[in-house]
């Protein structure tokens, strides 16, 4: 294991199910292979965590340096103007999720991250990176079929802002 990577068991993730292990496994299953898009979204938008590959239950990815941003202590420590900086990316990193195109993605479907928290959302080096990646697959914007949950993004932004203007008495 290089010191530039970090390794994450799928298996010993509490989210882990047979649905799962598939979607990142089981492109004949799902008709995609699940690390090439993910790394053409990576290429749509370098502030996801970089995949390096996979290794029978294991994710390699990139290891990142830094806080997440429901570390309000460290938060309380950036300036007014990193801490907009902040907001700003995490809606724009959201945004980027709804622009990505690929021909397995419908007219109606997006390649999105399913677990959008504060938890998933890393300050390293003075940029906001999405980690978490075995979250990410093709969600349906269909209400009746979809698994995306937008309410994960507005408690998200929501806990942001109201971290945001408390801190204006710095």
């Amino acid at each position: 294991m290089s010191e530039n990577e970090f390794h994450k068991k799928v298996e010993d993730l509490p989210q882990f199910n047979e649905e799962l292990y598939n979607r990142i496994h089981n492109s004949k299953k799902y008709g995609y292979n699940w690390l090439d898009i993910y790394n053409k979204y990576h290429i749509h938008d370098p502030r996801v965590i970089k995949v390096l590959r996979i290794e029978d239950s294991t994710i390699i990815m990139e290891k990142l340096t830094g806080f997440t941003l429901d570390d309000t202590q460290k938060l309380r420590q950036l300036s007014i103007e990193e801490r907009r900086y902040i907001v700003n990316e995490v809606i724009d990193i959201y945004n980027k999720q709804f622009q990505f195109k690929d021909k397995i993605l419908g007219p109606r479907d997006i390649w999105a991250h399913g677990d959008f928290f504060l938890q998933n959302l890393m300050y390293s080096d003075g940029q906001v990176r999405l980690i978490d990646p075995e979250s990410f697959g093709k969600r349906s914007l269909e209400l009746q079929e979809t698994n995306m949950r937008y309410g994960k993004f507005f408690e998200t932004l929501t806990k942001l802002m109201c971290f945001l203007n408390q801190s204006y008495g710095d």
